[in-house]
């Protein structure tokens, strides 16, 4: 993995300015990286969450399923960007289904690595929830 490349990129993205380049670090150590094709469902609605995942290369389609069928479109995200960062805290179901809109790299972030940082009581796990 690019490391340099990875905390370069979540610079950008809000949810992640007031880390450290250690806490960067630290909330990479357990991350996985996807090589996805486009269409692919990366998140399901209506499922657990388990991870995030950080937009490296490409675009993801947020949709919302329908009562009754169909869905809606929210919204489109081009990297870099984060989406179902709410799993992290929050044991609930995914409200929105991803699904990748072109081949698109990104990388998985676990629940559990967020719950090793905070159980750790590392700065990073804190600032991410504030």
């Amino acid at each position: 993995m690019d490391l340099k490349l990875y905390r370069s990129l979540m610079q950008k993205i809000p949810l992640f300015e007031e880390l450290s380049q250690e806490e960067m670090g630290q909330l990479l150590e357990g991350a996985k990286l996807m090589r996805v094709r486009a269409g692919v469902t990366v998140i399901k609605a209506g499922v657990a969450g388990t991870a995030m995942y950080m937009l490296i290369e490409g675009r993801v389609r947020i949709e919302r399923p329908l009562p009754g069928g169909g869905v809606t479109v929210l919204a489109e995200a081009d990297a870099p960007s984060v989406v179902g960062e709410m799993a992290l805290i929050d044991d609930g179901e995914r409200t929105a289904t991803v699904t990748t809109a072109t081949d698109s790299v990104l990388l998985q972030i676990r629940k559990e690595t967020f719950n090793a940082l905070r159980e750790q009581r590392s700065p990073a796990a804190y600032k991410l929830i504030r």
